[in-house]
């Protein structure tokens, strides 16, 4: 088996913490399984807690049983966390990979079957979205770091695209159809995707790639530019924007913004839907609700009508 499947740097570097060359290899092997770099990192940052806590405690990852999964959780989770999605979505990691061991025949029943999740309301979002002031304030702070943050904030938020998606993207993906400037990206599960350029993206690329005709989208002195980096650049911007909570502003903050300020504006969901690469139209909607559930909070009437103001009530 382990002839068979190579074992990445990320692979590698979660199973440092595994017992054995078998679980290296099947960690290599299951991570593979996910076209997203962001999956495969995220993925990989919940393996290496439970392989470490299984270090810690003396346990083989593969003879574990229920009792090992509910110590683990209650040690980096706690019971305040009880309804914290990210203690969700690390249960659901390293569920993915005893279900994938399953499949393979490699367990019989996976130990992650019956824990007990955190109930976490499905319309909860950890993203710091933005307003329309905010995100001109974005915008305008971008243009005054320099032509690549420029370019790197006006495509992320005039596009909807992943993190992920610009940062593959080449200079030869860039193109122009039926009067459209247009970006084919590689959307998730390796997905090929025409997207259209609006006029504030096309200046701000044709302003950074300055006559530049192939390599990487966004480069860096290093070569393509890095999620991180890009990740580095929206926080700086944001920060600099002055926008609330700006060093927790994100990539996906910027696709999130894409999706609840084109609703706002009077797209349609279904073209929003389309746009982002969303399979699921609920996915849109979901953030539509939470924006809704913020801007249409019944303390803001109650409040204006306590104070007498019958027209901010009404």
């Amino acid at each position: 088996m382990s002839d068979l499947v190579p074992v990445s740097s990320l692979a590698a570097e979660v199973a440092q913490y595994g017992p054995t060359r078998r679980v290296q290899v099947l960690v290599a092997s299951w991570l593979a399984g996910y076209d997203s770099p962001h999956t495969r990192r995220a993925y990989a940052r919940d393996m290496k807690m439970w392989l470490k806590f299984c270090e810690e405690i003396d346990l083989d990852p593969l003879l574990a049983i229920r009792v090992h999964l509910d110590a683990w959780r209650q040690r980096y989770c706690g019971y305040e966390a009880r309804h914290d999605p990210s203690v969700a979505r690390r249960l659901s990691g390293v569920s993915s990979w005893y279900e994938y061991l399953v499949q393979e025949e490699v367990l019989d029943r996976s130990p992650t079957a019956h824990v007990k999740r955190p109930n976490v309301d499905s319309s909860h979002s950890t993203t710091f979205g933005l307003d329309e002031h905010e995100a001109r304030a974005v915008i305008k702070a971008a243009g005054e770091f320099g032509p690549r943050e420029l370019a790197v904030i006006s495509v992320l938020m005039l596009t909807g695209i992943r993190v992920n998606e610009l940062v593959m993207s080449d200079v030869g993906d860039l193109g122009h159809e039926r009067g459209h400037f247009t970006l084919d990206v590689t959307r998730k599960r390796g997905a090929r995707q025409r997207i259209v350029l609006v006029a504030g993206a096309v200046a701000a690329l044709e302003a950074y790639l300055d006559g530049r005709t192939s390599g990487p989208l966004i480069v860096t002195r290093q070569g393509r530019i890095s999620p991180r980096q890009v990740q580095r650049i929206v926080k700086q911007v944001a920060v600099a924007a002055k926008v609330p909570h700006g060093e927790k502003v994100s990539p996906h903050s910027l696709r999130h913004a894409f999706v609840t300020l084109s609703l706002d504006a009077g797209a349609m969901v279904e073209e929003v839907q389309d746009a982002v690469g969303h399979k699921s139209l609920d996915t849109t909607m979901r953030y539509k609700r939470n924006r809704g559930r913020l801007d249409k909070f019944p303390g803001y009437k109650l409040a204006a009508w306590l104070n007498g103001d019958d027209e901010e009530a009404s």
